[in-house]
């Protein structure tokens, strides 16, 4: 398979030579409590095959970077932070939860001089729970509220607990558009998972205008709001888009689907979304379509296109089909 070229206006996160000794770092950052789980190897390997294009590298024979031989192959502070972000990502794909994990992850951190809101995940997920370490995620989160917020809808408050009008009678006239259009389609995916539209309830956490473009991308790229249709929105969201909010979209997305962060206090299921094999092919799979993607729909002006054909939307930012059955 050939590597595809990042689209216009984006640069990957991770690329060229840097791809092998990060990944070799991330196998020493995961070697705890008998070393790296199962899925946590296949998500990686999945990134590797997926994303990276780098079938050659096997991870089984890989040998791991230690802290200090990480710090001295990976040297720009941009990459180290981004490792840093992805050894948390994969962190929540862990079970059972290990202080081990947080530890070893920040002996690589201190390693490199990285002080990043990310490493207070988990270790306030395990010391003071799931509501206490969501914090930490969404503070992590709001700084690309700007940049993955619906364009036309940047200036609205961004935590109202005020009902929209003006917002709800811009999605009652989407009632008028053809079958199959852009916006009928966005009516039809709340009505489908009864889900009300953006602007009817208060949000406390994350913007109005956040999540019309999250719904949006739902629609564009035909994922359910499943825990692994979510995480597989987000993967083909970073692929397409290759760029840190993009990535900061997928690490919350693992965060809540895979580590569980959310507001409910409890035990930690003792599976994740991606242990099971047709979530994992689902991740990959996105991660291909979103490579194959030529133009970000992430943070497109998806307003603009409410009266497109669906089909004529995908088709101008080069989304293929999924090629699974279960729609």
């Amino acid at each position: 398979m050939q590597d595809h070229a990042s689209p216009s206006g984006t640069s990957d996160l991770i690329e060229g030579a840097v791809v092998e000794p990060i990944t070799r770092a991330v196998l020493g950052a995961l070697d705890v409590d008998g070393g790296i789980t199962d899925t946590q190897l296949n998500v990686l390997q999945a990134l590797v095959d997926h994303l990276w294009v780098r079938p050659d590298l096997d991870l089984r024979s890989l040998e791991p970077l230690h802290p200090g031989s990480a710090a001295a192959a990976i040297t720009s502070p941009e990459h180290r932070r981004r490792f840093i972000w992805m050894v948390s990502a994969l962190e929540m794909c862990r079970r059972p939860i290990s202080t081990a994990q947080v530890a070893r992850i920040g002996d690589y951190a201190a390693a490199m001089s990285v002080d990043d809101t990310v490493l207070d995940v988990t270790r306030a997920w395990l010391d003071e729970g799931a509501a206490r370490a969501q914090q930490d995620i969404l503070r992590f989160f709001r700084s690309w509220h700007g940049t993955l917020a619906e364009q036309r809808l940047r200036a609205r408050k961004a935590h109202s607990r005020e009902q929209d009008e003006e917002l709800l009678d811009l999605f009652d006239t989407f009632e008028a558009l053809p079958e199959g259009t852009l916006g009928r389609e966005f009516l039809e995916f709340h009505d489908r998972y009864g889900f009300e539209l953006p602007g009817a309830p208060p949000e406390g956490n994350v913007q109005r205008a956040v999540f019309v473009a999250h719904d949006m991308n739902h629609v564009i790229a035909d994922y359910p709001p499943t825990p692994a249709g979510e995480i597989s929105l987000a993967a083909m969201s970073f692929a397409a888009g290759r760029c840190e909010p993009t990535w900061a979209g997928l690490l919350l997305n693992l965060s809540y689907h895979e580590g569980h962060v959310t507001l409910h206090d409890g035990p930690v299921p003792p599976s994740t979304t991606l242990s099971d094999p047709a979530a994992l092919q689902l991740f990959g799979e996105a991660l291909d379509r979103g490579r194959a993607c030529t133009e970000n729909f992430t943070s497109a002006d998806h307003l603009a296109l409410v009266a497109q054909p669906l089909d004529e939307v995908r088709a101008r930012f080069g989304i293929r089909p999924r090629s699974d059955a279960s729609r």
